[in-house]
């Protein structure tokens, strides 16, 4: 579940314009950028975006031509990048269990990552070689059809996302009751909304209202 969210956050383009002020293409430059806030949280987000970029540009786009990712192009020891991508997902997941009860499926799953991220490159690689090969030949259709499928898996993640910010935008208004935390909060409840049609904002109308 979490690599279809990622691999629908990179075909949307949400991935980059999302992290891009995270990302380092060196060790340095990723430890410098995750120092910037003592908060588990933002090293969490700091270790993840780092771990998936690394994944996904020289785990699926690792093939010649123009199939192969600029980063990739950039360094000359790919492996090496493969390797640091798997720290990252371990120090991810060590800042996750720091986190409240709520955000412990995600660090498990960066846990789970880690642990069996040789598995992972390896599914990577094939849906580079399967799909990435076949798109020249998808039809309009055939790859709304796909879009569509891949949405469909992610939407449970995509939805424990938007009820995990939710949850955190109503616990820092309440912490620290200002206007534009408030408004934080209900821009969590429309964005919840939107993927579960079935919340009903009602239940924090006292909180809105005072």
């Amino acid at each position: 579940m979490y690599m279809a969210h990622l691999l629908l956050s990179l075909t949307d383009g949400r991935f980059y314009t999302e992290h891009t002020e995270v990302l380092g293409s060196t060790p340095a430059e990723v430890f410098a950028k995750a120092e910037k806030e003592d908060t588990p949280r933002h090293k969490l987000q700091v270790y993840k975006a780092n771990a998936d970029h690394r994944l996904v540009s020289f785990g699926l786009f690792s093939g010649a031509g123009e199939r192969q990712s600029r980063y990739r192009q950039t360094f000359a020891n790919p492996a090496a990048y493969l390797e640091e991508a798997q720290q990252y997902y371990h120090w991810a997941a060590l800042f996750g269990h720091c986190l409240p009860a709520k955000s412990q499926g995600l660090a498990l799953a960066l846990a789970k990552i880690a642990a069996h991220f040789e598995t992972y490159c390896t599914v990577l690689t094939h849906l580079s070689a399967t799909y990435l090969q076949l798109m020249p030949r998808l039809s309009s259709g055939e790859l709304f059809h796909l879009e569509r499928e891949t949405n469909q898996a992610a939407q449970p993640y995509i939805q424990e996302e938007a009820l995990n910010r939710l949850l955190d935008a109503y616990n820092q208004w309440r912490v620290q009751g200002t206007p534009e935390s408030n408004q934080c909060f209900q821009d969590a409840c429309a964005r919840y909304q939107q993927v579960n049609p079935a919340f009903d904002p009602s239940c924090f109308k006292k909180g809105i209202a005072e």
